[in-house]
């Protein structure tokens, strides 16, 4: 009797020690899951960039400014099939706009227009991106910039969202891209190629101006 009274003491103290291994085994996992390491769409939550992606696609009403400096800066809008981008790379301002399946080339300077017909790629030029890297493998992090921690998840082999291309190479393998939130608000971008990176902040309105999408009445097409 006094042996069979021994024998379950061991076995609820094994069990008891089993089961806190098992506690503390997978709370470790999922916080090392919220704070950091390796996440996929299968292994983990969505990511935020996903959240993002499905913002930009549920009524393709949106505009995006990436800002590196004032001399340096990516403004891209939509509205369904309408389309405006503004890029100022190095202090040279360059604009286009999409409409009716069309991409006009506004050249200020002479105020005159290029037409490319069949030409909508500025459409999808953000989401596009986006789709490709939603359901990739990311590392998740932490890091402060100006002063304030933000999360991050990083992508490799992408260099899509560099505002001046100055840092481009056609090795990818060597770039990988930092996107930074402040709770689900993404509010940096940081693409890091070799030891060089660039940082832009980051601003989303679901809004647009519909203005930006008519040629202005003073331009005249290139081609007479």
């Amino acid at each position: 009797m006094k042996k069979k009274t021994i024998l379950i003491i061991v076995i609820c103290v094994l069990a008891v020690l089993i089961i806190g291994g098992l506690v503390y085994y997978f709370g470790f996992y999922r916080n090392q899951n919220n704070e950091g390491g390796t996440g996929t769409s299968g292994e983990q939550e969505n990511s935020k960039l996903s959240a993002v992606y499905d913002e930009f696609k549920k009524d393709d009403v949106y505009t995006l400014t990436r800002t590196v400096d004032e001399d340096n800066k990516i403004t891209i809008a939509r509205s369904g099939d309408k389309g405006y981008k503004e890029s100022i790379i190095n202090g040279r301002d360059t604009k286009y706009i999409v409409n009716d399946g069309n991409t006009y080339l506004l050249q200020e300077d002479t105020k005159r227009y290029y037409q490319y017909d069949n030409n909508v790629m500025i459409l999808s030029e953000i989401t596009g991106v986006l789709e490709e890297l939603k359901d990739q493998e990311y590392e998740k992090g932490k890091e402060k910039i100006n002063g304030k921690n933000y999360q991050y998840e990083e992508y490799s082999g992408c260099q899509d969202f560099l505002v001046n291309n100055k840092l481009y190479t056609n090795n990818e393998s060597n770039s990988k891209t930092r996107f930074y939130y402040d709770g689900d608000k993404l509010v940096y971008i940081k693409t890091i190629i070799g030891d060089q990176e660039e940082i832009a902040e980051v601003n989303i309105q679901y809004s647009v101006d519909d203005n930006l999408f008519n040629v202005p009445t003073d331009y005249v097409n290139a081609e007479g």
